[in-house]
């Protein structure tokens, strides 16, 4: 079965109008920019890790739920190396050294309301 046996188009006779798209495009991304502005995300402004390693599998939803309470911001949550793995990622640029357990005690306490019969492991933590 060939169905671009006689196929036809005319791109160059369409050319205008995909110019007109093309440059539409980029004005709309442009002005984007401008009014906007450069969101950067945590990868790029740093921030604080903590690697959260659980003895079975998590739901991330769950955990997303509890660590929203802890006030940090705005946390990002993902699988890290396995299911049972999980990178808990804030935009605070700096937590002073005496404060940064108490965080981590939090989030701690917070994940074992929801999660009270799985123990919990804080493999890493690093304050950027």
């Amino acid at each position: 079965m060939r169905i671009f046996e006689h196929l036809n188009v005319d791109f160059l006779g369409k050319r205008k109008l995909f110019y007109i798209i093309s440059i539409s495009i980029f004005l709309i991304g442009l002005l984007n920019i401008i009014f906007r502005g450069l969101v950067f995300g945590i990868d790029f402004k740093g921030g604080t890790e903590i690697v959260l390693q659980f003895d079975k599998p998590v739901e991330i939803a769950e955990i997303r739920q509890s660590v929203d309470n802890i006030g940090l911001g705005t946390v990002e949550l993902r699988t890290f190396g396995s299911e049972t793995g999980v990178l808990v990622r804030t935009e605070l640029q700096s937590i002073p050294a005496e404060i940064f357990p108490r965080v981590v005690k939090n989030i701690n306490n917070e994940i074992h309301n929801v999660f009270t019969d799985l123990p919990l492991n804080i493999v890493d933590s690093t304050n950027n």
